[in-house]
């Protein structure tokens, strides 16, 4: 079916499956479709349909309806008709009869070529992994991606760490990276398969700065008086809700819902692009009602400076952070103080779990299970006083 493809399109047949497999092609877009499965409402899956170089029909996947957005999925594939108008053709989901070609390519061209293209549209974090491939480049980014071995990552892998200049973190986004790419080329037919067996390094990187109360107190009294009132109520902010900078600074008044005491997270402001939402305490709701910019901007947090939301509070945290006497506290440690906080308060690693939002209960258990010896104390100490009651209460033995 040809048809200009909406979200509203994309949504009504999310809503209502077809009974048979249906493929909406875009009018907008030549060779761009649209694949839904028959009764399922499973995200339909983008595809580039296009001729390959011995001029029989392939299909390259995009991704699906809930990773790219139409004007996404348009976008990338006017960038890979731009690539095939230049010889540079995909080789995933082949024509009949044809064999996968460009395993002759190098990782360096690989990684600057189709690799790039991709992330640039989907991953915020590509320029990360831009940092992440020079170490890999100038080992082996001329290898031949079919010439690639475990060995040869884990040699690179082992070079890097006993060189004393970088973290575990650090080596094993490299190779994270390759592997992912590696993968990808597995699914584009450039090689047979991907990498398997290759270990990562145990990263001890979990930093741990909590504030006692006698410190807390100290940064509570600096965040109601100090002159910077946005970035001061942003603290509070995060520290009342657990959430992570990048959440709170992209908040908008249309995701709080004051009536019910609700903040929601939208999946594209959050880590790991799932949507979430927080329940807000008194303190955050004091917050919202210090602030001035309701009816004036859409966003909760705008630097008066430049009228625009916060991108970073890095800076000016650390004015606020000395005055009150820290020796180091990051932003981001506020999400583990209100953690440490609940703990405390007698919470269960599975309630602050919830709370964070974490996927895997696991990251909470890991990070937070030694804080709760003190609450598990006077969870023991409550069966002592009960085991004293009882006897004050017993009868005297004759």
């Amino acid at each position: 079916m040809i048809i200009e493809i909406t979200q509203s399109v994309i949504d009504h047949y999310f809503r209502n499956p077809p009974s048979k497999r249906l493929e909406l092609c875009d009018s907008i877009t030549r060779g761009l479709l649209a694949s839904f499965n028959a009764n399922s409402t499973a995200p339909a899956i983008w595809y580039l349909r296009h001729k390959s170089e011995l001029g029989t029909t392939a299909y390259q996947k995009l991704g699906t309806t809930v990773t790219h957005t139409v004007a996404a999925a348009r976008l990338q594939a006017m960038v890979l008709k731009d690539q095939i108008s230049k010889g540079n053709i995909p080789a995933s989901k082949l024509g009949a009869g044809e064999k996968a070609k460009g395993g002759d390519i190098s990782l360096h061209d690989y990684f600057f070529g189709r690799y790039l293209e991709r992330a640039k549209l989907t991953k915020k974090s590509w320029v990360r992994d831009v940092q992440a491939f020079k170490h890999v480049d100038a080992v082996y980014g001329n290898t031949k991606i079919t010439a690639i071995t475990r060995q040869m990552v884990q040699a690179q892998q082992n070079d890097m760490m006993n060189s004393g200049l970088y973290k575990a973190a650090t080596v094993n986004h490299g190779v994270k990276l390759v592997r992912h790419m590696l993968r990808q080329c597995a699914e584009d037919g450039l090689i047979p398969a991907p990498l398997t067996g290759i270990k990562l390094l145990p990263e001890r990187n979990m930093v741990e700065n909590y504030l006692n109360d006698q410190d807390l107190g100290k940064l509570l009294g600096v965040l109601s008086t100090h002159e910077n009132r946005t970035v001061c109520l942003i603290a509070t902010w995060l520290l009342a809700t657990g959430a992570r900078s990048g959440e709170a600074l992209k908040a908008r008044y249309s995701d709080v819902d004051r009536e019910r005491r609700l903040w929601k997270i939208p999946s594209a402001n959050s880590k790991g692009k799932v949507a979430g939402s927080v329940f807000l305490n008194d303190s955050a709701l004091a917050v919202l009602d210090q602030l001035d910019t309701q009816g004036k901007y859409e966003h909760l947090f705008i630097n008066e400076r430049t009228g625009k939301p916060y991108t970073t509070i890095t800076k000016s945290w650390a004015s606020i952070r000395k005055r009150a006497g820290i020796a180091t506290f990051r932003p981001h440690d506020l999400r583990h103080q209100h953690a440490v906080l609940l703990i405390n308060s007698g919470r269960t690693l599975f309630e602050v779990a919830t709370a964070l939002r974490h996927k895997d209960p696991n990251t909470t258990t890991v990070r937070y299970a030694h804080l709760t010896s003190k609450t598990m104390q006077d969870v023991s100490n409550c069966a002592d006083v009960a085991i004293k009651r009882a006897m004050a209460a017993a009868p005297a033995t004759p």
